[in-house]
């Protein structure tokens, strides 16, 4: 049986097939992120189907970095590497035109527009790829708007929900314990559709809620004051938006028609009164998941601010318009071998009930079954060196990824495997086999003979990450090509066919 798969595999990847067809020269095997996440599987444990998908980045981009799909044993599936002093923030799956695509924020947090107390604050653009790994849209910097590093979010009508930043001079801080004409950094929300680009929405917090709501009043005399800083905009099932401000422990409802506030849940001016262990503080991440239940990130610890809890964690909130009371109604708390969380943080909720929640600059992610259970907790790498913040303070270059989805995604790319061949010991040989981003690879065949037109099967290894090494031996081996193959060991993808040595 084997021996007619290998066959067949060989004919169909030599015998003037689309899959021989398509392949192209001999390519170099892909690049590789800086480091491999560490899992630690619950025994017994069964994880809910899909991928990982993850935005790992530093303190300070000292490495090459950029967003990654990773399967259930922190194998890599995919990595785009960005540029260097680059990052990569709110990597996922989302719908465009009723198909799946890859999208998120990429650029840099170095902008001395925002000062030296305003971190978190990103520079770059939106981007939109298709499941071939082709960029077909982004929402760029323009001279009125630069997207954001928190929100990327694609509605079903097609717009895009967008954060952003802006500083405004000549405003009267006094109320705060500042200067009469300090600067202060707005946050906008944007609504624009991904089509034609026009803007839908532009929302100001400066413009609706009062500076004195802040909790994050200015550090050392700094300016300009980052008083609201959003970090997630969703919709509501009402159709209007909530906005999540980390600066004022606040929710807002907002009149996507108006702009108005509909209503405030936490902070100083709730609307709502809230019970015992509903309150939050320095939250990310926050969605509706029925027309009176909210999910939230809520991670108790403002970094550099004081926390106000000992443990962070995901939260369900129950809203009772009636009464004007919010209730919690679970929640899941933060391992007791990590740090609490002082920024980032996300919680998603599966389909099958498990729930997977970014533990952001713990850099850490996990994911739990319905009744809470922990079944996978994943760790990113040490941190690599120090950095020195502005006030003279030292802290650790620590990983982090701000959100973290397990989503369901067949990678195609539009570019056939690769391969290259090295000289082992006498008559040995290893082939490192890569397809970036193919998700339906199961198996590696290789074939291997005097010259490309006379290759034979000589091995069958399982796939094993981006780059799988395979070892092979022969006396008479002067050429080498790699097939694809798929859960059912058809032929997916071939390399071309590579020289020994090369």
């Amino acid at each position: 049986m084997r021996a007619r798969l290998f066959l067949a595999a060989a004919l169909a990847a030599l015998a003037g097939s689309a899959l021989a067809a398509s392949a192209a020269a001999a390519d170099t095997l892909p690049a590789t992120p800086p480091f491999q996440v560490g899992v630690h599987l619950t025994s017994g444990a069964q994880l809910a189907p899909g991928l990982f998908f993850i935005d790992p980045h530093q303190v300070v981009d000292d490495v090459v970095t950029g967003p990654e799909i990773i399967d259930n044993q922190g194998r890599v599936v995919w990595y785009y590497p960005l540029p260097a002093g680059e990052s990569a923030s709110n990597f996922q799956v989302q719908l465009y035109h009723g198909q799946p695509v890859l999208t998120w924020w990429q650029g840099s947090g170095d902008n001395p527009a925002f000062g030296a107390f305003a971190p978190g604050i990103g520079q770059g653009e939106d981007v939109v790829m298709n499941d071939h790994y082709q960029i077909i849209k982004t929402i760029p910097t323009t001279s009125d708007f630069t997207p954001d590093t928190h929100e990327f979010y694609i509605t079903p009508e097609g717009n895009a929900l967008i954060t952003g930043y802006r500083t405004v001079p000549n405003v009267d801080l006094t109320s705060v314990g500042g200067s009469a004409d300090g600067t202060v950094i707005d946050s906008l929300a944007r609504e624009v559709n991904l089509d034609t680009g026009k803007v839908l929405l532009d929302w100001s917090a400066l413009a609706h809620v009062p500076l004195t709501n802040s909790y994050a009043l200015p550090l050392f005399g700094s300016s300009p004051w980052d008083f609201f800083h959003i970090n997630s905009i969703s919709t509501a099932p009402d159709g209007n938006l909530l906005i999540s401000s980390r600066h004022t422990n606040a929710l807002y409802d907002i009149s996507p028609r108006t702009g108005n506030i509909v209503w405030t849940l936490g902070g100083k001016q709730s609307s709502f009164t809230v019970g015992q262990g509903a309150s939050f503080a320095w939250q990310h991440d926050s969605r509706f998941v029925s027309p009176d239940e909210i999910q939230l990130f809520d991670d108790e610890e403002g970094t550099p601010f004081p926390a106000t809890g000992p443990q962070s964690r995901a939260i369900w909130l129950h809203l009772d318009y009636r009464t004007h009371t919010a209730t919690l109604t679970r929640q899941i708390i933060q391992p007791t071998n990590q740090p609490e969380t002082g920024s980032q943080g996300s919680v998603q909720t599966l389909p099958d009930g498990h729930e997977i929640v970014g533990w952001g600059s713990a850099g850490t992610f996990s994911e739990y079954d319905q009744a809470g259970n922990l079944l996978l907790d994943d760790s990113l790498a040490p941190p690599t060196g120090t950095v020195t913040l502005p006030n003279g303070q030292t802290v650790p270059n620590a990983w982090s990824t701000y959100r973290v989805f397990k989503e369901q995604w067949t990678g195609r790319p539009a570019s056939p495997p690769v391969a290259t061949v090295q000289a082992g010991s006498t008559g040995q040989w290893t082939v490192s086999a890569a397809w970036n981003g193919a998700t339906q690879v199961s198996r590696w065949l290789v074939l291997a003979g005097p010259n490309r037109f006379d290759l034979r099967p000589v091995a069958l290894t399982a796939w094993d990450g981006l780059i799988t090494p395979i070892t092979i031996t022969g006396n008479n081996i002067r050429d080498v090509r790699v097939i694809a193959l798929d859960q059912r060991d058809r032929p997916t993808g071939a390399s071309d066919t590579t020289p020994v040595g090369s």
